[in-house]
């Protein structure tokens, strides 16, 4: 309430300091305007010839001066000072509101009555999810691996690089085939290996119709070692019969 009696205050001083400087400027107008003065021009009279008379002198003229105006600015207008609290409050939206509408146009879109492509006339979708898209096209389908190959005996081999292949049986075992009156014995296995070249899995083809020795033989080539087997540049697996021939002389 204060600061509206001090705005107020305000803007009659500043009214009566114009109507004061207003009344000032008509008061100095009025004093100029009257304190005119005349002047005027003498003529230098001949000497009168003989014969001459009074009505041959010419007229004195008297020349008023011209009177100057002073253009004075009656229209005073003094600034009103304006109050930030008496502004109009503009109100200003950036975004507008949501509303509905209808026009004109052309579109696609979801619906109950669309199909999975999208089409307004599709047949309703009936098995979730529906998600009002084409159907994606299928990832392509990753190269099969590479498939386990056959070798011979002397190729694979050539490819061991590590393992104990002079397996002799216990003394124990060697009597007992003495005393069964064999000279020799032949055991086969079935070793295959990963495109790493490690062992997959050794397993017995034909027996040595010693039980003993047939483990002997199996827990020897499970700590064998091959180089890779590659085809065309790729390593797979490879598989191959590793035959055991043990004689006594």
């Amino acid at each position: 309430m204060s600061r509206k009696w001090l705005v107020s205050v305000s803007i009659v001083g500043h009214l009566a300091v114009g109507v004061g400087l207003f009344a000032s400027g008509i008061w100095k107008l009025e004093k100029l305007e009257s304190d005119h003065r005349m002047a005027g021009i003498g003529i230098m009279v001949p000497n009168l010839a003989s014969g001459g008379g009074q009505q041959d002198l010419p007229e004195h003229k008297f020349v008023k001066k011209e009177k100057t105006e002073k253009k004075v600015v009656k229209d005073v207008q003094w600034d009103k000072r304006i109050d930030p609290e008496d502004k109009p409050k503009q109100i200003a939206s950036t975004e507008g509101e949501d509303g509905d509408g209808e026009g004109p146009g052309k579109g696609k879109g979801k619906g109950p009555g669309d199909n999975i492509d999208g089409e307004p006339e599709g047949e309703p979708c009936a098995i979730p999810p529906c998600t009002g898209v084409g159907k994606l096209p299928e990832p392509p389908k990753p190269p099969d691996p590479p498939k386990t190959v056959n070798l011979p005996p002397r190729t694979m081999q050539a490819l061991r690089i590590s393992g104990d292949t002079q397996i002799h049986p216990s003394r124990v075992l060697k009597t007992q085939i003495i005393a069964d009156g064999k000279s020799q014995i032949i055991g086969t296995l079935k070793v295959c290996i990963q495109p790493t070249g490690s062992i997959a899995s050794v397993t017995l083809l034909n027996s040595t119709k010693y039980n003993e020795y047939d483990q002997q033989l199996l827990e020897a080539a499970r700590r064998w070692h091959y180089r890779p087997y590659t085809v065309n540049g790729v390593a797979t697996g490879a598989c191959s019969a590793v035959s055991f021939v043990y004689s006594i002389k």
